[in-house]
């Protein structure tokens, strides 16, 4: 939690760095960059305070593939849109970035698959998610 934290203030310190020296010009994709890992971090602890009250994901076997995969799928959609933003202040595109999308979605998506798939594995067990 504290290194998204610690990668949303890099990417707001970056963007404006970044910005002040491009004379001003700006782009969307660097803008928002920062609300990837920020939205993680809201994420996570939504998930940790469900972790707490669940015990028994501890002795899952798969326990943190699921994470893992969710936050490289975070780390690498901010650096994509880093990367989107910087192509979009130059003046340029390149065909490749929308694989790099794709790729960073998809190991998000599959990191949230895993865990909802824990979290029904869990009720399964009988174990009361509470409200």
């Amino acid at each position: 939690m504290i290194c998204n934290f610690a990668a949303t203030v890099v990417l707001i310190i970056f963007n404006e760095v970044y910005s002040y020296f491009s004379h001003n010009v700006a782009s969307v994709y660097m803008t928002w960059a920062f609300s990837y890992p920020g939205l993680a971090d809201i994420f996570y602890l939504i998930l940790y305070q469900l972790r707490n009250k669940l015990t028994t994901l501890v002795t899952l076997d798969f326990y943190r593939l699921p994470y893992n995969l969710f936050f490289s799928g975070i780390a690498s959609l901010a650096l994509v849109s880093v990367l989107v933003g910087v192509f979009a202040i130059a003046g340029t595109d390149s065909a490749y970035t929308q694989y790099l999308w794709y790729l960073s979605s998809g190991l998000t998506s599959l990191g949230l698959l895993g865990i909802l798939f824990m979290l029904v594995k869990a009720i399964g067990v009988g174990l009361e998610i509470p409200n």
